[in-house]
């Protein structure tokens, strides 16, 4: 039935068609023209052989020839001008009617004018590479579709989504796939660098070996042994403040207090800013401090013990040391020993004016406050995580922007324990940061080699911040993302519907495997597209069933070009692309961005049937031996944290009054000792170190008077001395008011 129906529709096509028509029409006059010649030179010749007969008195004459139908006669031309003009009307008309009842009802697409991409359409609109082995000219793209052994590319600056359920193939027809693409090209500076999220390990075990002779630096990012690469998130934020650039290390520190409290359906967010502000701090104190410290000491391994110490680990410790509540003082019940640390820093120092929020709260919110950024700062005190992020073998910004060679980076992240996807997400945000901070400074305001964010099961990853934002202006810098999801559930639950919907706008081809999601599969239906079809319909009354007469009608309707249905059985290899922002050919010819419905001739193949040999899934991810290389294995812990001395203020009294009986070189650290010897030296003067303090005053007044030395290196001692001092004179005033 399908088959006759089809053939009725075929045929009426071709009765429809305007060269078909015309040509019905020309036969049909001639045929026409033809008849009334026969008929018109028949009625003559009879005409005249009856009048030959009657002249001749009904003597017998030769019998009625018929005329020949092919030769007119010029004496008829009259005739032939009234039947020419009757043939023309009738062949007309034909003509009208052929076309209104021949022509299909869809024709102009009234409810949808969708339809599939065709083989040779793909052709002139992609580029085409070889599908294994063969380095190719040019940059590399995501795969789209297939044709016996060449892949077609899209090589645009464009983000792609993949949808596909569990157990739908997407590691197998895509991510391998692209990761070979992207690192085929022939050129070194068109090799893409790639972040490739991992959840199983099998990328990383696969692609290792083969990306290194291909020229890559392969890092892995492994939370499974905790293993590989070293990354320390304060980096950033050190290199910026020994550059003197205080801003940036502020803007940096926040980013990733952002990151760390970062939730995108919290309607309430003051807790999460109040922990904002308390983690900056935390990181911007130990930051400060630990380069001062370095900068005191004169040798290179000195200086490395103490910049060593900045790391979350020890921001964290020093949250959990001094973050307990003084209760003995009834005063000072609210105060810790925290706040006496940042209340002890300097009235402009950074660190103290973010926890400025943090010491205005009261004791018991202030509790809660310290409670809440605990339970995030907390994992960064496990010796995993704590050793991993100690040190640092990662440089951002080489990713995009090293010209010699480009990094591929595998977020190795277990499925089986999503508690440290938070890391992947700190990485990716301070990724994108240094990469877009560094772009908007270059010539062309972009990285110099393509970065691929390759992100496997982004729907299980820890929501990066301002993703809606970034995806949106990633592609100017030369970024894209390749985001592959089970179904857009996924990402309105991590990033609300707001946000989601942008993330998914933004995504140029969205590329369809399989899903048992029916919402899913309803909205990229409609995202294909409808087309008009003709529906033909029988009518006859129920006496006639089973009549051969019966009334034919026809309709038109509008139909998806693949219904939920129809996606929720696709067979393997069998996917669709919807790609609305490919409005160019190759040779930029205006185009129509049709869906691509690869099946048949163009499906794609499985990773096992063509690049087996070249990436093996099955190589276990321990055989990487990742503990070889791994620079932080052998941290300790004692090493690298940062542990201040803080002391209650009442206790701090009695130290402030043995000082000035207790010998200079006790007294003084060994920075202001050397600049007081340098000073007094340079007058020729020398002095004991084992003075006290009030014996030292003595000696500095007699030189004083006597011209040892001058009343401007007398003020530049004491401005050395003037921490002490003060604390002696507000010492001496105590003792003034007890009397």
């Amino acid at each position: 039935m399908e088959d006759t129906e089809n053939f009725r529709l075929k045929l009426q096509r071709v009765l429809s068609n305007n060269w078909v028509v015309l040509g019905v029409c020309l036969i049909v006059f001639m045929l026409l023209m033809v008849f009334f010649n026969f008929a018109l030179s028949s009625l003559t010749d009879y005409y005249d052989m009856l009048r030959l007969s009657i002249k001749s008195k009904g003597v017998k004459q030769a019998g009625f020839v018929y005329p020949n139908p092919l030769i007119f006669r010029p004496y008829l031309r009259w005739a032939y001008l009234v039947s020419g003009i009757f043939t023309a009307a009738f062949s007309g008309r034909l003509a009208v009617l052929m076309k209104a009842n021949y022509s299909p009802l869809d024709k102009d697409h009234q409810k949808g004018s969708r339809r599939f991409t065709t083989l040779e359409e793909l052709q002139k609109e992609y580029r085409s590479v070889p599908e294994t082995k063969k380095e190719y000219p040019g940059a590399g793209g995501f795969p789209i579709s297939r044709y016996k052994d060449r892949i077609f590319i899209d090589d645009s600056p464009v983000n792609n989504l993949i949808i596909g359920t569990t157990r739908s193939g997407k590691g197998e027809l895509f991510v391998v796939p692209a990761i070979d693409i992207y690192s085929r090209a022939k050129e070194i500076k068109d090799k893409a660098s790639m972040i490739v999220a991992d959840p199983k390990g099998e990328l990383a075990s696969a692609s290792k070996e083969e990306l290194e002779c291909r020229g890559y630096n392969v890092l892995i990012f492994d939370l499974v042994h905790f293993m590989g690469m070293s990354y320390n998130p304060l980096q950033l934020v050190k290199e910026a403040y020994l550059k003197g650039d205080k801003a940036e290390a502020q803007l940096l520190a926040n980013t990733l207090s952002n990151i760390m409290f970062y939730d995108p359906l919290a309607k309430d967010k003051t807790w999460n800013n109040w922990s904002m502000a308390l983690t900056n701090a935390l990181i911007l104190a130990v930051t400060i401090d630990c380069c001062a410290e370095a900068e005191k000491c004169a040798d290179k391994k000195g200086k490395e013990i103490w910049y060593d110490k900045i790391n979350l680990y020890s921001a964290t410790r020093l949250l959990v040391d001094l973050g307990e509540p003084e209760t003995e003082k009834g005063d000072d019940a609210s105060k810790s020993r925290l706040d006496i640390f940042f209340s002890k820093r300097e009235l402009n120092d950074i660190a103290r004016i973010q926890y400025a929020s943090v010491a205005a709260a009261s004791g018991k919110t202030k509790g809660n406050i310290y409670s809440n950024t605990l339970a995030v700062l907390i994992k960064f005190t496990m010796d995993n995580i704590a050793k991993m992020t100690a040190k640092n073998n990662v440089n951002l910004v080489d990713i995009g922007f090293n010209k010699d060679r480009p990094t591929a980076v595998f977020l190795v992240m277990p499925d089986y324990d999503t508690s440290n996807h938070f890391l992947v997400t700190m990485f990716i945000s301070q990724l994108y940061y240094a990469l877009s901070k560094t772009s908007s400074l270059s010539p062309g305001g972009k990285c110099f080699r393509q970065v691929v964010f390759l992100l496997d099961e982004f729907g299980n990853i820890t929501p990066i911040p301002d993703m809606s934002n970034i995806i949106t202006v990633c592609l100017g810098r030369n970024i894209r993302f390749d985001l592959i999801v089970q179904a857009y559930s996924q990402i309105f639950r991590l990033y609300g519907e707001q946000d989601g919907k942008t993330i998914i706008g933004n995504c140029g081809n969205q590329i369809y495997l399989l899903t048992m999601e029916l919402d899913t599969a309803k909205r990229y239906s409609s995202l294909v597209g409808n087309k008009t079809i003709t529906v033909t319909s029988r009518n006859s009354s129920s006496a006639a069933a089973l009549s051969l007469d019966k009334n034919l009608s026809e309709h038109i309707d509008t139909q998806p070009l693949l219904n939920p249905n129809e996606l929720m059985e696709f067979m393997p290899g069998e996917n669709v692309v919807v790609r609305v922002t490919k409005r160019e050919d190759l040779n930029h010819n205006k185009i129509r961005p049709n869906p691509i419905f690869n099946h048949n001739e163009t499906i794609m193949k499985y990773r096992y049937e063509y690049l087996a040999d070249v990436f093996d899934t099955q190589k276990s991810f321990e055989s990487l031996n990742l503990s070889d290389a791994c620079l932080h294995k052998d941290v300790n812990l004692d090493d690298i944290i940062y542990s201040p001395t803080v002391n209650d203020p009442q206790e701090a009294e009695p130290e402030q009054e043995d000082k000035s009986s207790l010998p200079l070189y006790q007294v003084l650290s060994d920075q202001k000792r050397n600049t007081i010897l340098t000073f007094l030296s340079d007058n020729g003067i020398d002095v004991d170190m084992n003075m006290t303090l009030t014996e030292f005053d003595l000696f500095l007044q007699e030189q004083l008077d006597g011209g040892g030395i001058a009343q401007q290196l007398y003020d530049d001692i004491y401005n050395v001395l003037s921490p002490l001092e003060e604390g002696r004179e507000r010492r001496e005033e105590n003792i003034e008011v007890e009397v």
